[in-house]
């Protein structure tokens, strides 16, 4: 495979839009994550985070525009070389057969059969599940776990998935709402992890509610708001109160912090009332 031109590189969106019914959830959307980087795609409710998501995925078809990996049209990519190359984690993560939970995260590995021994399939396993503090889970049934654990296991299938290979080219991850289900441990340890995937050369795209919690961790930050882009770019340009406030129609203020990290956004509704 030839090596892409620099402005060829990432997964990328050009001129995106997707209609579902009669409404159009997404519009003209310019988009390219890439590879290393780590962007926060955040809105209000209905925005069209979690389509967006879906589409560059290869899950959607968009209506108008195109998808590419690396220059390359997604629906052109073999489908098991696109899976060696880019994973998704949705928020639907609910389990109806009752498989062992390194069963589960064995599914990730079904894009690479036949290319490694089952020494090296139990090897990726457990370097996954120890990758999101889950080795303790491996021998449980997955219907029995908690939302936060399925949350973990199904992280960790995606590592496993997306385990080294012979292609050329990044990685790709995709994680819709990844630590919804959470409590705030488990939320940083899995936002660090996506932090090591993408010093390691890997594009890591997250849908998050959290406008702080994407201060802290993204390089840059997508904001949507009625299925069309309204800002892209550095945390400290994009999360700003005049901005935030107009796209989701409160009031968000800005505050420093003494330690001279990302101003805190709160609403000043949630402010505790004067003594």
């Amino acid at each position: 495979m030839t090596t892409p031109e620099p402005q060829e590189r990432g997964l990328a969106a050009a001129g995106l839009s997707l209609r579902r019914g009669a409404r159009m959830v997404l519009e003209d959307v310019d988009l390219r994550l890439l590879p290393g980087e780590r962007l926060a795609v955040v809105g209000p409710n209905g925005a069209g985070k979690s389509s967006l998501l879906r589409t560059l995925s290869g899950e959607l078809r968009p209506t108008a525009g195109a998808v590419s990996l690396d220059g390359r049209p997604l629906g052109a990519l073999d489908p098991r070389e696109l899976a060696r190359r880019r994973a998704v984690l949705p928020q639907d993560l609910e389990l109806s057969l009752p498989l062992r939970v390194d069963a589960v995260v064995a599914l990730g590995l079904l894009p690479h059969a036949g290319r490694l021994s089952a020494a090296a399939e139990r090897a990726a396993v457990g370097a996954a599940l120890r990758a999101v503090g889950a080795e303790a889970l491996a021998g449980r049934d997955a219907t029995t776990l908690s939302g936060g654990e399925r949350q973990r296991v199904h992280l960790a299938r995606c590592l496993a998935q997306l385990s080294p290979g012979p292609e050329a080219g990044a990685r790709y991850l995709l994680l819709d709402e990844p630590t919804s289900a959470l409590d705030l441990r488990h939320q940083a340890e899995v936002l660090a992890q996506a932090r090591a995937l993408s010093r390691a050369g890997t594009g890591v795209l997250a849908v998050l509610h959290d406008l702080n919690m994407a201060a802290a961790w993204a390089d840059r930050v997508a904001v949507l708001d009625g299925g069309r882009l309204r800002a892209l770019g550095a945390p400290a340009a994009v999360l700003c109160p005049s901005l935030l406030s107009c796209v989701w129609g409160c009031a968000i203020e800005s505050l420093p912090r003494a330690d001279g990290g990302p101003p805190l956004l709160i609403s000043p509704v949630l402010r505790a009332p004067a003594a």
